[in-house]
């Protein structure tokens, strides 16, 4: 029977403060904190959404450096705020310095759309500044709408930057922008409101940003490129483990068939000395027949009878 051991620690009573009573989720939040300090864990404020985001910033990192590593110049000096940052897709290669066929461009299109380049900027700087939130919050509001000033997005463009960058869906950007903002009517976000969203209200937004810090220096790279030759290393361990199982099987199923031809031809062998038995047997009987030795055989035993009576 299946059982399951316990061990069950009864805490002191929390007595909640004037704040926690005014506030559940202040209450629920500190509650979790006691049990996690007696359980010597952390907290986390994650759910699956954002560690789903969170992978796939860290993919797009990763093809990030798969193209700055093709490339002849850094990143950072392809997309310079010297340079035009709207630019056709047709001649994207030549202006990254690469072959327009190059695979690694997908990402480009991916981050970018067809003709405007900023957010391939604005993710190159995240990548190669030590805060991401930090470059987030100076950048955004000096890439996007530099007319409204240098504190101040509109709020379709903080629309757009939200759904690259943060990887939100168009309804969840949309609703973050009214949440920062005045509201629906407000067209323009102020840098202040931004960041007091990112910080006191989606903190699980900048861990998406996170995963950007170092990821074009040369110390990002690195871990990189030891991140792939440890991943190739699995790889190659575990397609070695597969085909030495599959050699193993078959030697496995190779015995097993030789073990049952071998049978096999034992079968055969009784069966035929069987059957050879039987044949000499009615060759035997029918020899006896031919040369009448049973008939001999009878008239001897019967005059041997008669002399001893």
């Amino acid at each position: 029977q299946f059982y399951t051991n316990l061990t069950i620690e009864y805490l002191p009573p929390y007595n909640p403060t004037k704040e926690e009573v005014q506030d559940p989720k202040l209450f629920a939040a500190n509650i979790r904190a006691v049990m996690a300090d007696s359980l010597g864990v952390t907290t986390t404020d994650c759910n699956y959404l954002d560690y789903l985001r969170i992978d796939k910033s860290r993919t797009l990192v990763k093809r990030v450096q798969k193209l700055q590593k093709k490339m002849e110049m850094p990143l950072i000096e392809a997309t310079s705020e010297e340079k035009q940052l709207t630019v056709n897709m047709d001649l994207l290669g030549e202006r990254l310095g690469v072959a327009q066929d190059l695979a690694e461009l997908s990402v480009v299109e991916e981050l970018c759309g067809k003709v405007d380049l900023r957010n391939l900027r604005l993710v190159t700087l995240l990548a190669t500044e030590e805060d991401a939130l930090e470059t987030f919050l100076a950048q955004t509001f000096i890439l996007y709408n530099p007319e409204l000033g240098p504190d101040k997005v509109s709020s379709e463009s903080l629309e757009g930057v939200l759904s690259t960058v943060m990887l939100l869906n168009q309804k969840e950007a949309k609703e973050a922008v009214v949440n920062m903002s005045k509201g629906e009517d407000d067209l323009v976000v102020d840098k202040k409101d931004l960041a007091d969203f990112l910080l006191n209200k989606k903190p699980n937004y900048v861990k998406v940003l996170r995963c950007w810090e170092m990821g074009l220096t040369e110390a990002g790279m690195t871990a990189a490129g030891m991140g792939d030759l440890l991943a190739m290393s699995a790889s190659l361990t575990k397609e070695m483990n597969r085909r030495m199982e599959k050699v193993a099987e078959s030697g496995s199923n190779l015995l097993s068939a030789g073990k049952e031809v071998v049978s096999d031809v034992s079968a055969t062998i009784t069966a035929s000395r069987d059957k050879v038995t039987d044949v000499l047997s009615s060759a035997v009987t029918s020899l006896h027949k031919r040369t009448g030795s049973g008939n001999i055989r009878s008239k001897s035993e019967t005059l041997d009878n008669k002399k001893l009576d």
